[in-house]
């Protein structure tokens, strides 16, 4: 229980860092005007009846950062959650809205943190479409 709340731990320590640190997007990218991210995030069980959605939408300004980060919905989950931030430079790069998914990349639950299956089954669909000026 101590090491999962200290890996808890470090990886919010490690979030906070790279959101408090990172660029704002007038600073990278002067042509933008906004960028306009709808996420919908499905977590599925083995013990749910019915899996967990959570939708998001919102709309970057120049004047926010350049991260872009979710939380897997699996309260019990041992990965990372989902960073879109290298996405959103390349959509923002490449002058193109970018539509896909993600997988998380954790377990299930702690308990097979160190096991071969029990992959958590959260999924992130996502679509990212930038608007210049």
């Amino acid at each position: 229980m101590v090491m999962k709340n200290k890996l808890k731990e470090n990886r919010f320590k490690i979030r906070w860092e790279e959101e408090s640190s990172s660029l704002y997007i007038k600073d990278v990218y002067s042509n933008i005007r906004s960028i306009s991210v709808n996420v919908r995030i499905v977590f599925e069980s083995a013990v749910l009846a019915t899996p967990v959605v959570k939708e998001y939408s919102r709309a970057l300004t120049p004047h926010d950062r350049l991260f872009l980060y979710y939380d897997c919905l699996n309260p019990d989950c041992t990965g990372r959650g989902f960073n879109l931030t290298n996405i959103l430079r390349t959509s923002i790069e490449r002058k193109q809205s970018i539509q896909d998914t993600l997988f998380c990349d954790g377990k299930e639950d702690w308990k097979y943190l160190h096991a071969s299956g029990c992959s958590c089954m959260t999924k992130l669909f996502y679509k990212i479409e930038p608007e210049f000026i």
